[in-house]
């Protein structure tokens, strides 16, 4: 598998990644306090692991984690909103339907499933208007369209960070267990007492902040960016 490290790589994948690692960096510093000795420098250890592995992490886990995320997504929304938005079947303003339908079949040049397709076979069309978008997504951001991109990428770094989820609070929590076993063996209560709070803060982020509504916010924000986009395109 070729690894991959552009903007959408590093800033959608790597970085929710390290995000999800960072109570490791927690035990690593910790560990640095203890002089790295004894437990210390075994726990201490644990990182400098993940790191020599973090390559295939990011691109052998966390890319397919976040695809397989999304078709949960897709399923409890009925579709993505570029999706649902391109859709004849069930709209409410069939005017504006059809004019991004226009803009986006302009950039591919192929023509979408008409309301008899979806109505005959959902799925397929579906996978249709999918393939219109990513197709249209990619020509309009080779045109240089930078804000596209960057909704782009904001859709996929929370939509892995929450792929991520379980990963990183079953971190935490052997994170916060491992900092109070080593506070009480080397009683070093106020660098153990600021850890155990930066972890506490972090496990509320990510159960109060990384939910899929947060995701479903920023696939509305790109699907709007992106039919702004596609309106322009070669204009």
């Amino acid at each position: 598998m070729k690894f991959k490290f552009d903007e959408y790589s590093r800033k959608a994948r790597i970085a929710p990644a390290l995000i999800a690692a960072a109570p490791t960096l927690f035990l690593l510093w910790y560990a640095s306090r203890l002089g790295l000795s004894g437990l210390g420098f075994l726990i201490g250890a644990l990182p400098l692991v993940f790191v020599g592995a973090f390559a295939l992490l990011t691109e052998q886990i966390v890319r397919p984690l976040g695809r397989r995320l999304e078709k949960r997504l897709v399923k409890a929304w009925d579709g993505l909103p570029t999706t649902s938005m391109l859709r004849l079947s069930g709209a409410r303003n069939v005017a504006l339907v059809e004019r991004r339908r226009a803009d986006v079949e302009r950039v591919v040049d192929f023509k979408l499933p008409v309301k008899s397709d979806e109505e005959g076979d959902p799925d397929v069309a579906d996978e249709l208007y999918a393939d219109a978008v990513r197709r249209a997504n990619a020509a309009v951001v080779r045109a240089g369209d930078r804000r596209l991109l960057d909704e782009n990428i904001q859709y996929g770094f929370r939509r892995n960070l929450l792929a991520l989820k379980p990963f990183a609070l079953t971190l935490l929590v052997i994170s916060f267990g491992t900092n109070t076993f080593l506070t009480y063996i080397f009683s070093d209560l106020a660098a153990g007492a600021s850890i155990a709070i930066l972890i506490v803060i972090v496990t509320g982020v990510w159960l109060l902040v990384v939910r899929r509504p947060w995701v479903r916010e920023q696939a509305d924000t790109f699907a709007q960016r992106f039919f702004d986009s596609v309106a322009t395109h070669d204009r």
